[in-house]
């Protein structure tokens, strides 16, 4: 589950059904031969159950007015037990069903308090971002999608409305007429948005092992060949993120690195912090250098240049897609306060929104039509609008409940926890949680972060932080 998020859902699907069912299996034998094996779900885990149990109320509740026909959007169906039901299929499809992912996080929950088992856990994490580095720097070189492979084989290497090739962001002409094309880089992954939020929770965990390593022993740390490594991983991931432009997880990846920042100059390295003031200024120095040369050396259309514009803040033509798709979903709040429009009702009730508001201001007709209208591009926003100003409660506590045990636990995985917080910053313009690829490992690195109460087994030893 853990190692194949970085190269299949499918994979992470298989994994996380075995892991589960394994988990019920070994609690089930272990029922009457051992003692003490109870433990605490945490408070993140019940906000959540929280939040989806009030989107099953939702969806009940647009399902039985349809049934009853009194549901006041023309564009879904209505009056019919045939109408009840898909209703019910379409919230479970594209909202509901999410709430299982939660098990992901109480699996690794339930083994977090064993030593062996968490440092299992923990390697499996490690060799998922190895992979999502080793996979993202090929992809940089190559305009086949790598995940994609067998499909473009099957159709002799033409790209298909099933194997899309990689974009083309620049070039970098070498002496004697050779060049070097450099695409957007997903690794193994469908979208660069996905990859970009999985790189960087493992570009946080790779800059904190770095400065970590330096604070404690500037010396030993230069001396150390396991530092060195760290170092050339995170300026390649860098690079390979900065190339891959997913603008909201890039966002998240920096907002999330500044508290982790905060957290370990504050409770692990206080006045030895300072150490880092130097070697921080020359590898930002490095990089824009770098990212400069690249500039310089571009001979391709220019669209290395507008992603080093776009990542500066320069508007795309999805951010006025986002304001536009965020006042459908507001529209939705204050018509629904309490229930929302339902899971899966979203889309439906946008389209309603395009046609009244063509009819009243039939300019903006067409860029409206032009929009993506599946979610709300901001996690907050979607779920007010499927679930109104409760839902929207419940997602906010859930994440305060998030944010208090990652900055008041102890130092269980340390250099990971701070990634989780790319879902929250980068919820700002985009949905995550709707992200399978995305949440899986999220919440089965959450179940590591979180303290434990009490140990899942009575033979574990004393923890060490990792």
């Amino acid at each position: 589950m853990i190692v194949g998020s970085a190269m299949s859902i499918s994979l992470v699907s298989l994994g996380g059904f075995l892991a589960v069912i394994g988990w019920i299996w070994e609690s089930w034998e272990r029922r009457n031969s051992v003692s003490g094996t109870s433990w605490r779900i945490p408070a993140p885990f019940w906000w959540a159950a929280g939040l989806f149990g009030w989107l099953a109320i939702s969806l009940l509740i647009r399902a039985t007015a349809a049934y009853a026909g009194y549901l006041d959007n023309s564009l879904m169906p209505s009056g019919t037990l045939e109408s009840f039901g898909w209703h019910l299929k379409q919230g479970w499809n594209k909202e509901l069903k999410d709430a299982f992912l939660i098990l992901a996080g109480l699996w690794t929950y339930a083994h977090s308090r064993d030593g062996r088992s968490r440092r299992w856990l923990l390697r499996c994490f490690f060799w998922a971002g190895v992979i999502m580095l080793v996979a993202g720097f090929v992809s940089v070189f190559t305009e086949f999608r790598l995940a994609k492979i067998p499909q473009y084989i099957a159709s002799n290497w033409e790209d298909s409305a099933d194997a899309r090739l990689q974009h083309h962001v620049g070039s970098i002409p070498l002496p004697g007429s050779r060049v070097i094309h450099l695409f957007m880089p997903i690794g193994l992954l469908n979208t660069h948005l996905t990859y970009a939020a999985l790189a960087g929770l493992f570009l946080i965990y790779l800059s904190f092992s770095v400065a970590s390593r330096y604070v404690r022993s500037p010396l030993q740390a230069l001396k150390s060949r396991a530092f060195w490594i760290h170092g050339v991983a995170l300026v390649a991931l860098g690079l390979v993120l900065w190339l891959n432009s997913g603008r909201s997880a890039l966002l998240g990846t920096v907002l999330s690195a500044i508290i982790g920042l905060y957290w370990f100059i504050r409770s692990r390295w206080k006045k030895r912090a300072r150490a880092l003031i130097l070697p921080a200024g020359a590898v930002l120095g490095l990089l824009v250098l770098v990212g400069l040369g690249l500039l310089v050396l571009d001979s391709s259309e220019g669209r290395m240049r507008e992603i080093a514009a776009a990542t500066a803040g320069e508007e795309k033509h999805t951010d006025y897609q986002r304001l536009m798709v965020w006042d459908a979903a507001l529209k939705m709040t204050a018509r629904y306060p309490i229930t929302g429009v339902g899971p899966g009702g979203f889309e439906d009730h946008v389209r309603q929104d395009i046609l009244l508001t063509g009819k009243k201001e039939p300019y903006l007709y067409y860029p409206y039509a032009l929009i993506q209208r599946g979610h709300a591009h901001n996690d907050l926003f979607n779920f007010a609008a499927i679930g109104g100003v409760p839902a929207a409660i419940l997602f906010l506590g859930f994440w305060g409940s998030v944010i208090l045990a990652i900055l008041n636990s102890g130092g269980r995985a340390r250099m990971w926890r701070f990634g989780l917080l790319i879902v929250f910053f980068g919820g700002w313009f985009q949905c995550f949680f709707l992200d399978d690829e995305v949440m899986v490992p999220f919440w089965a690195l959450l179940g590591l972060v979180l303290p434990g109460k009490k140990r899942m087994t009575p033979e574990s030893g004393p923890v060490k932080s990792e």
